[in-house]
């Protein structure tokens, strides 16, 4: 009797253990991965919200540029976003401002966002070792806030037309 008892509680405590494990997983990023932290840049949370959608973007991180230094100077140099969803380029005003790709290794998708975080712009940007004859990459529309990703990147975050940008506070 007394070890039909024993053995009804390990059971009831492994089961509990096992959907504590579940209700856990599913609280967990599908694809964790590991961000090596990039000296020189803070880094910011933000969601990308499809047309009509507010709140329903899920959070990312990003590197994120804001002194003149860090403005200009982007990802040229890097191999890889080190684990970051893009890196967001943060102005003070909206404006017209060219972007390049000389220094860069990777190639790039960019999307512009007014200072509402509504989507302007985007394009595909290429590699460009060039020293001298860089293309520029600009938006139609006056722009407070850039996105860079990785090629791709743009549709896999859920960046289209009507797309919202919404900032966050540090990641976690």
């Amino acid at each position: 009797m007394r070890r039909r008892v024993i053995i009804g509680v390990l059971v009831a405590l492994g089961v509990g253990l096992v959907i504590w494990f579940l209700v856990e997983g599913a609280n967990r990023p599908a694809d964790p991965y590991f961000r090596a932290r990039i000296t020189g840049f803070g880094e910011q949370a933000f969601s990308i919200e499809p047309r009509g959608q507010l709140g329903s973007g899920s959070l990312r991180c990003a590197l994120v540029a804001t002194t003149d230094e860090q403005l200009s100077r982007g990802l040229m140099g890097r191999r890889d976003l080190g684990g970051y969803d893009g890196m967001i380029f943060r102005f003070a005003t909206e404006a017209m401002r060219p972007f390049t790709m000389r220094g860069t290794l990777i190639p790039l998708s960019i999307a512009w966002f007014d200072a509402d975080g509504n989507l302007v712009d985007r394009a595909e940007m290429t590699p460009c070792r060039e020293r001298v004859s860089c293309p520029d990459y600009s938006s139609d529309r006056p722009f407070q806030y850039a996105l860079e990703t990785g090629r791709g990147g743009l549709r896999d975050l859920g960046v289209g037309p009507g797309a919202h940008l919404r900032l966050g506070g540090d990641c976690n």
